[in-house]
């Protein structure tokens, strides 16, 4: 009969299952689980002035002539909500999302140590979060500023992300998918090599990097 942990452990070394499907799922988690309830609380300032809202929810102002809320208004009659909801969905969960989580179960396996426990010690998920977020921010930064170096780089694929007057958190993933992935795909599995990450450990950094990305866009 096998034990409960074993059967556990069995899952985490199935590449497709610990280095696959669930960084998609985590992905995925830490986008819509932070998208959906950052812009109803942003459509609820803008549609209500009401005490409340003004009072514990603040919308950044960016130094320009106009406010912010005029900006996110002239932003969607520009370009839509739902079409952004859209163009998130298709980076978030479509193609190419899948395509990066079948390179990650194909090629992990080759560059990750084996998986000998069900789950990481504290101190090594501690540890590995650290090096991941460091490694990932490094990565995001340098990548982020390549597509603004480079002419190429820019007016193909970058500059679509740009469109969008005024961030707010369904415009994260308003991208290219080149755009995605030299922004976030690339850095996310590098720091996870770097860091030599459990797959838990993985999945936590997948979900709290795209979450954290997506409220420093909402503003």
């Amino acid at each position: 009969m096998i034990e409960d942990d074993d059967w556990a452990l069995n899952w985490m070394q199935t590449p497709w299952f610990a280095w696959g499907l669930l960084p998609f799922l985590a992905v995925n988690i830490g986008f819509w689980g932070s998208v959906i309830p950052l812009e109803l609380i942003l459509n609820k300032i803008l549609q209500d002035d009401s005490s409340f809202w003004n009072t514990w929810f603040h919308l950044i102002e960016y130094g320009n002539q106009k406010n912010r809320r005029q900006d996110l208004v002239e932003c969607r009659a520009q370009i839509s909500l739902a079409h952004q909801a859209k163009l998130s969905f298709i980076q978030m969960s479509g193609p190419m999302a899948i395509v990066g989580a079948a390179a990650a179960g194909f090629l992990f396996p080759l560059w990750m140590p084996a998986v000998e426990r069900t789950m990481p010690t504290l101190a090594q998920f501690t540890m590995q979060m650290i090096i991941m977020e460091v490694v990932g921010d490094f990565l995001l930064y340098w990548c982020h500023r390549l597509q603004h170096s480079s002419q190429y780089l820019w007016e193909n694929f970058h500059s679509k992300h740009h469109q969008v007057g005024t961030t707010s958190a369904f415009s994260t993933a308003y991208i290219d998918a080149v755009d995605a992935t030299l922004q976030a795909t690339i850095p996310l599995l590098l720091a996870a090599v770097s860091a030599r990450a459990h797959p838990i450990s993985f999945w936590s950094h997948c979900c709290f990097r795209v979450s954290e990305n997506v409220a420093h866009h909402c503003a």
